[in-house]
């Protein structure tokens, strides 16, 4: 009887002793497991992060080119200047005046330009030419002076509208972008078959 509590002692102390023994390397499994879970949780962690920003190699390169705008050839003018009466009488072409000078290019070898002399001694004259050109162009390619030559027709009224041939010839120099210079001859054979001629000098505003 005496040893009966002793037994008991030895069998309480043998459980412990396999209880720790069996649990212990259970919890140290169980945090080397929890340790391997940290970093795969990080991995997955990042691999959210890096889809959820957008790839630069993979977006389309959209080039935005802004072209320049190709500028359009100004060929017209519209200006005002002076007519210096040379020869004649019969219009206001021989006798002089205020000239509005105009110019309207259809190619860079044809054009049409008209001239119209008021407040002179006689009745205004209109003159309309159908010209060639000829321009005369730098190194860089830009037109430096471009002479003409044509013919077309004289018109005055008086006693009713008469038309007159004419003879036009000048050079058109381009003065900056926007203004061009202009001196030109025309002569005019009225009825009365004496020529009127007049020289006609102005800036016109390009167009």
């Amino acid at each position: 009887m005496m040893l009966q509590p002793f037994v008991s002692f030895l069998k309480l102390s043998l459980v412990c002793l396999v209880s720790s023994a069996v649990l212990e390397p259970a919890q140290s499994y169980a945090q080397s497991a929890g340790s391997l879970s940290t970093p795969d949780a990080t991995f997955k962690g990042v691999l959210q992060q890096s889809d959820a920003v957008p790839s630069q190699t993979n977006a389309p390169l959209k080039a935005q080119v802004n072209p320049e705008p190709e500028s359009r050839p100004r060929r017209s003018y519209i200006g005002l200047g002076g007519a210096i009466g040379l020869a004649g009488d019969t219009t206001a072409l021989g006798t002089g005046g205020l000239a509005i000078l105009t110019k309207v290019g259809f190619t860079d070898n044809l054009s049409l330009h008209d001239a119209t002399v008021i407040f002179g001694d006689r009745t205004a004259t209109s003159m309309i030419a159908l010209t060639g050109e000829f321009p005369i162009r730098g190194a860089s390619g830009q037109t430096i002076i471009s002479p003409f030559l044509g013919g077309g027709v004289m018109l005055r009224i008086a006693d009713g509208l008469n038309i007159s041939p004419l003879i036009s010839g000048g050079v058109d120099v381009p003065l900056s972008r926007d203004l061009t210079g202009t001196v030109r001859a025309n002569a005019g054979f009225p009825a009365n078959r004496n020529a009127d001629v007049g020289l006609l000098i102005g800036v016109g505003y390009n167009f």
